[in-house]
């Protein structure tokens, strides 16, 4: 690393404060973060949706190209739209997506660990992993709304993890750029 890549060590220092921030911000108030979280995909969504649209109707592409892109569009839009009227449906499919999910994966893990113990050693500790992702998505299903918040932490805490890592590479690359620059 030379001193031209140490020198904007700052900008790091900068991501990792708002970072940080952010994460406060979201553990401080679980609840309208994830509104806000599910209103920012909804708007993504019918962003991207109209966007594909007018890339089919343009004529940019090939012929061939448009059906999957008004295809694409169409599915933006609805799901935006769904979003933005619906927000508790958005929040609950997800939910139930990500109970499925893990429901499904844990009962395939056990599958796989009973299925390999002849050849895996430690074949248990796998089927063990399956059974917790079967508690997990049961109680995603049984308790819907803590787990929203659940996911809405894991988020907030992720940020402060990661603010905090990109100031540490901030000094870290303020010290690097110290030692490149002449005084």
């Amino acid at each position: 690393m030379d001193a031209t890549d140490s020198a904007g060590w700052w900008v790091w220092l900068v991501r990792g404060i708002i970072g940080i921030l952010v994460g406060v911000l979201i553990l401080t108030y679980p609840a309208p973060s994830f509104v806000i979280l599910l209103l920012a995909y909804g708007a993504f969504a019918l962003v991207d949706g109209f966007l594909a649209l007018a890339l089919a109707v343009s004529g940019r592409g090939e012929r061939r190209d448009a059906f999957p892109l008004i295809a694409i569009g169409i599915l933006g839009l609805i799901v935006g739209f769904v979003t933005f009227f619906w927000p508790g449906l958005t929040a609950m499919a997800l939910l139930v997506l990500v109970a499925v999910w893990c429901i499904g994966t844990g009962l395939f893990e056990i599958g796989h660990a009973f299925r390999f113990r002849r050849v895996v050693h430690h074949a248990w500790a796998y089927a063990a992993a399956g059974v917790l992702l079967i508690l997990v998505g049961a109680f995603l299903i049984a308790r819907p709304i803590i787990g929203l918040l659940a996911l809405v932490w894991i988020v907030g805490l992720g940020a402060i993890l990661v603010g905090i890592t990109r100031i540490a590479t901030a000094f870290r690359l303020r010290a690097e750029h110290r030692e490149a620059t002449p005084v």
